[in-house]
């Protein structure tokens, strides 16, 4: 679709059914959750049909489904990734939509520039004031990339 009335994102899978996954701005939550008597519990091939139509994939319809659900996507960030001894890294700092995939790598760099300043000051290589860059440093990458 061309994303003027929002992500769809749809793709086909060897056992030819298709996985697919869009979003819905507040007008369209709106309309899905007059259909459900108030709110969206689960989708029906009904809600995507009326997505398809949205998004001008007329024609393109669902006949039957495996399964369906929908999610909330929030985008959140921890203030602070350290305190004294404590350390947290991946999800335990920051959540955000799946779709880009960000996350997973975002957790790997986490742990990567954690990881090494940990084997420094615990191999005596430096001394444990490097491991006060570890939320500064990962805290602003992180928090560019949840803007996005």
């Amino acid at each position: 679709a061309n994303g003027v009335s929002g992500f769809l994102f749809m793709i086909s899978m060897k056992d030819g059914t298709w996985y697919l996954v869009g979003d819905l701005d507040d007008e369209q939550q709106k309309e899905i959750n007059k259909r459900h008597n108030g709110e969206m519990k689960e989708p029906t091939k009904e809600d995507i049909n009326w997505v398809f139509k949205q998004r001008g994939l007329n024609g393109c319809t669902v006949k039957s489904t495996k399964w369906l659900s929908s999610f909330d996507v929030s985008s959140k960030q921890i203030t602070q990734y350290s305190k004294g001894r404590v350390y947290l890294a991946g999800d335990a700092c920051h959540i955000h939509s799946p779709v880009g995939g960000q996350g997973m790598n975002m957790g790997m760099q986490d742990a990567a520039n954690l990881s090494w300043k940990l084997a420094m000051v615990i191999n005596k290589k430096a001394g444990a004031s490097l491991l006060t860059s570890y939320n500064m440093e990962r805290f602003s990458v992180d928090n560019d990339v949840l803007k996005m």
